[in-house]
C-alpha cells in the first residue's frame, strides 16, 4: 500500500485495419518498463504539476522529449546543490505517499533516477515514453 510509480516505454509494433469504411483499426503495443519508485513522492508531484496540470489521478502520463530534458536538469542541478531540493521538487503529501524529508533516502532517489531518465531520453525518438503511478 502506498505510493508507487513507473516509467515506461510504449511502441506500435502492429497497426490492422478491421473496417476501413468504419475507420476501425486494431493496434498492438509493446510495453517496456525503463524504472520503478517507490513513494518517492516528489518526484511524482513534480511530474504531476508540470506534465499533468495538476490532476493526479492515477492516469498515465506522456512524457515528451522536452519534458524529460527538464526532469533531468532538475536532478541534476538537486544533485549538484542539496540546498535547491525544496525549491526545485519539494516533497508531495498523499495518503501512504512515504516520508516527507529531504534526507539522505531523498537524495539517493534524486541519484538513481538521474541514469532512468537518461535511459528514457535516449529511446523518446523510437517510442514513446509515459509515467505511471498508483496508490
Amino acid at each position: 500500500m502506498g505510493l508507487d510509480m513507473y516509467l515506461y516505454a510504449k511502441k506500435v509494433v502492429e497497426t490492422k485495419v478491421i473496417d476501413e469504411a468504419k475507420w476501425l483499426t486494431s493496434t498492438t503495443y509493446v510495453e517496456e518498463g525503463l524504472g520503478y519508485w517507490r513513494k518517492f513522492n516528489a518526484l511524482h508531484g513534480f511530474i504531476v504539476f508540470n506534465y499533468a496540470n495538476g490532476e493526479d489521478d492515477c492516469n498515465p502520463v506522456w512524457l515528451r522529449e522536452e519534458n524529460i530534458e527538464e526532469i533531468i536538469s532538475t536532478l541534476k542541478a538537486i544533485k549538484e546543490d542539496n540546498s535547491r531540493a525544496m525549491k526545485l521538487m519539494r516533497p508531495y503529501h498523499g495518503f501512504f505517499f512515504g516520508s516527507y524529508d529531504i534526507d539522505e533516502w531523498y537524495f539517493k532517489n534524486i541519484e538513481a533516477s538521474i541514469p532512468i531518465f537518461e535511459n528514457a531520453l535516449s529511446r523518446c525518438k523510437e517510442e514513446d515514453i509515459f509515467y505511471g503511478a498508483s496508490w
